[in-house]
């Protein structure tokens, strides 16, 4: 889904195609609910280093996607072609907090 993100900032300040990116980025959110059902199945977890960092890190990566999501509507980006940059951006942003907050606590005692 980031590479569709990049694909499409590529083309700026032109009209991309928005095929291949709309692509990724139904995979990339297709994968990433996937991920986040796998891992509310983990019994034996420790949960509570996890959303420590979860939250700290949901924090940074919406921060970073809001100021990317300025970035674009500052650079003039309309239409279906920001839709899909934000919606990237959403599922970034969502997306490594969680593979960050995993890293850590799947080697913690719970």
């Amino acid at each position: 889904m980031l590479s569709g993100g990049v694909y499409l900032a590529s083309y700026l300040p032109k009209r991309p195609p928005l095929g291949p990116a709309l692509g990724l980025l139904i995979a990339g959110g297709v994968l990433t609910l996937a991920a986040l059902v796998l891992l509310v199945r983990i019994r034996d977890f420790a949960w509570g280093s996890f959303f420590l960092v979860a939250r700290w890190a949901l924090l940074a990566y919406m921060v970073i996607a809001a100021i990317l999501a300025f970035v674009f509507i500052y650079d003039h980006t309309r239409g279906a072609t920001l839709g899909i940059l934000i919606a990237t951006l959403a599922v970034f942003a969502i997306d490594v907090p969680v593979v960050i907050a995993y890293t850590v606590a799947r080697y913690q005692r719970n």
